[in-house]
């Protein structure tokens, strides 16, 4: 005798999917927020040169306003961590 059996509505499956996501019925997790790097820049002729101690780098910009993009690239390059998931905090200015 067959057994009925019926199709999984789209929110039922969106449900399934959330839920193995976030691990099951573990707190929710998103993802990783990311990493803040405390950055110091100081002027040096026509550069801006930035000193990133957590990596024990330094690395240099032409204009200010690209001091945090040139700094995360340099921070994403040394960890693996993503562009995106960087964030940089200038303590010296």
């Amino acid at each position: 005798m067959p057994t009925y059996r019926p199709t999984p509505s789209l929110h039922s499956h969106r449900q399934r999917r959330v839920h193995a996501y976030y691990g099951g019925n573990r707190s929710v997790r998103g993802p990783i927020a990311g990493q803040c790097f405390d950055i110091s820049i100081t002027r040096d002729g026509g550069w801006w040169m930035i000193d990133i101690p957590e990596i024990n780098d330094r690395t240099r910009a032409v204009r200010r306003c690209e001091v945090e993009l040139m700094a995360r690239e340099c921070i994403a390059a040394h960890t693996g961590i993503p562009l995106g998931y960087i964030t940089v905090r200038v303590v010296g200015d």
